[in-house]
């Protein structure tokens, strides 16, 4: 044995390629590190997605009930519609006049409408409509409505209302000359919708019934909004025009999130570099 060489299996190692084989592997820490940013990044948009989901199910649960006191309103004024072009003094007295109608209506219908409802009676002698009665006679006039058809009305006044429409049968021979029809309004029961919502968005108007009726007045000063649209869709038996719910909810999201975020993005594209630029010194 060689006493200047005390190691003679290891005469021949060079440590060069374990060093180099060492950097590499170091150099892949920045590559790990960097794919490891990424998906935090990625975990922090998933956290700002979902911190709020319980706000839009309750809109779209808004915009159900909605369609349901739609659908409430229409069967009550189909109802009543009928049953008042039904009545045999009405069915006479379309022939008549004025003055006739309002005397059956005070003594034979005895109308009890609700607040905001509104009857409306039109002899019809070809394509001409005349208002024989008009209940309560301060009510806003409302327009004919042919057969048993559907309308929203909306007044602009931030309400809605169903119209409601039935035809009168004269009981005399002259049925190719005179006619009648009836129409019937109701208010449509937004208060407690407006309530929910007002507490849920910042602002909220129901869209595709007219001009936008706003459900909930814009509030300033709310910062970042999210806006949602739910579809409004009360029975398909009264072919009423398409609707939305359309509401901007404000975001709920902590702070925090959108910094962090970018804090994520930009480490891992510093990590990136780097392992671009370590790459370059050793490469695979």
């Amino acid at each position: 044995m060689d006493l200047r060489n005390p190691f003679p299996d290891d005469e021949n190692t060079d440590l060069t390629p374990r060093v180099v084989l060492a950097q590499r592997r170091a150099n892949l820490v920045w590559l790990v590190g960097a794919i490891g940013a990424l998906v935090a990044a990625g975990a922090v948009s998933f956290v700002a997605q979902t911190s709020d989901r319980t706000t839009p199910v309750a809109v779209e649960i808004e915009a159900e009930r909605i369609a349901s006191a739609i659908d409430l309103s229409a069967k009550s004024a189909h109802v009543q519609a009928d049953g008042v072009a039904m009545t045999p003094m009405v069915r006479a007295a379309i022939e008549t006049d004025a003055a006739t109608m309002n005397d059956v209506a005070k003594n034979e219908i005895h109308l009890a409408l609700n607040p905001g409802e509104t009857l409306e009676v039109f002899q019809v002698r070809g394509e001409s409509a005349t208002t024989l009665l008009r209940w309560p006679a301060s009510a806003t006039p409302l327009r004919p409505i042919s057969g048993h058809g559907t309308r929203l009305e909306n007044s602009g006044k931030s309400s809605l209302d169903v119209v409601a429409g039935a035809p009168i049968d004269p009981q005399g021979e002259r049925k190719a000359e005179v006619g009648g029809e009836v129409a019937m309004s109701i208010p449509v029961d937004l208060a407690l919708t407006r309530q929910h919502l007002s507490a849920l968005v910042v602002e909220a108007s129901l869209v595709g019934a007219g001009q936008p009726l706003a459900l909930v007045a814009a509030r300033a000063g709310v910062g970042e909004t999210t806006q949602v649209s739910f579809p409004v869709q009360p029975s398909a038996d009264w072919k009423l025009p398409t609707m939305r719910l359309t509401a901007e909810i404000a975001n709920r999201r902590p702070r925090w999130i959108a910094p962090a975020r970018y804090a994520c993005v930009a480490l891992s594209g510093m990590m990136l570099l780097l392992f671009v630029f370590g790459l370059r010194r050793h490469p695979l």
